[in-house]
């Protein structure tokens, strides 16, 4: 590992510097070592119920994770809940460097960035029951407004551990993994391995289902929550690989209101298959249902009309 720059932080007791030498957390090689190694895990396709690691080096790493898991979050039409490393105009600096355009995902409710102590309270003294309880409630809440599923990121270095403390952040990462699991909301836990001695880090990872690896594909579309709810703008191509991901996004929305209006103003390309999706959907709509197809662009249009798909339910927009 390279050279930690030197800093200080607060702990019980006192400031303490952290260098390469002096890290967050240090572990005994000897417990260590023989529970290294976890699979990769994509932070575009993580599942419900999974439990990632992302490991950074820099800040322009932790700024290309905390994008690549935001945008994964807006291209399965998920909400994320992003719980910041500090006030919220700095969560928002970071995201927006990281190319992530905040404000509709902000102001359409998938986007939300509560603090550390929101979220989990204090680590020294929530337990298992107080975190499924917060988090089946979270989770009810997303599924009420209209999203297929929720996920959490956070930075973990940041947050109260006792120095040298490898011990607790070991059991809270085990409790949080049996919470995500039991309720079914995906997380992925950042750390900054310069603050981790190499064994520290192998037994964190292995309190998780995968590390998850930076630089991939982005998605082909994403599913943006737009004003009023629960209208949701489709932005990107619509194909064979992402037609799962919109009728997630379609049924769930429509599950929240029985009216849904997709903006398509977004779309460059879009195949028949995702587009039969929609018409699928609306085939099975109760009495007074509705999907509107509001600004549908050429490519759309096209499709449309060679396809001739039709039905009582779906209303485009001219």
């Amino acid at each position: 590992m390279g050279e930690c720059p030197a800093r200080s932080r607060t702990w019980p007791g006192g400031e303490r510097s952290l260098t390469g030498e002096d890290r967050l957390i240090d572990s005994d090689d000897e417990v260590a070592r023989p529970r290294f190694g976890r699979p990769p895990g994509d932070l575009g396709t993580v599942m419900s119920g999974q439990h990632l690691c992302a490991l950074y080096q820099d800040q322009d790493e932790r700024r290309q994770l905390t994008a690549e898991v935001v945008r994964g979050a807006l291209g399965a039409g998920d909400r994320v809940m992003y719980v910041g490393p500090g006030p919220q105009d700095v969560t928002l600096a970071l995201l927006e460097a990281g190319g992530i355009e905040t404000g509709r995902p902000l102001r359409g409710g998938q986007l939300l960035l509560p603090s550390f102590g929101e979220v989990y309270g204090d680590p020294a003294t929530t337990d298992l029951a107080r975190l499924v309880t917060t988090f089946r409630l979270a989770l009810s809440q997303s599924l009420a407004a209209g999203f297929p599923g929720l996920r959490i990121t956070g930075e973990m270095g940041g947050q109260p551990w006792p120095a040298g403390s490898l011990d607790g952040l070991v059991r809270w990462e085990r409790m949080v993994s049996r919470m995500l699991g039991e309720v079914g909301i995906a997380a992925i836990c950042q750390y900054d391995q310069r603050q981790l001695d190499e064994p520290a880090t192998a037994l964190i990872a292995a309190e998780h289902s995968g590390v998850a690896t930076g630089g991939q594909q982005l998605p082909l579309a994403l599913f943006i929550a737009s004003v009023p709810p629960p209208a949701v703008r489709v932005e990107g191509e619509l194909d064979l690989t992402n037609g799962a991901a919109l009728a997630r996004v379609v049924q769930a929305r429509l599950a929240a209101s029985p009216r849904l209006r997709i903006d398509l103003g977004g779309v460059t390309f879009a195949d028949v298959g995702s587009l039969r999706e929609i018409y699928l959907i609306a085939a099975g709509l109760p009495a007074g249902g509705q999907i509107t197809l509001a600004n549908a662009t050429g490519p759309v249009r096209r499709v449309l009309d060679l396809a001739g798909f039709r039905a009582d339910a779906v209303v485009i927009e001219s």
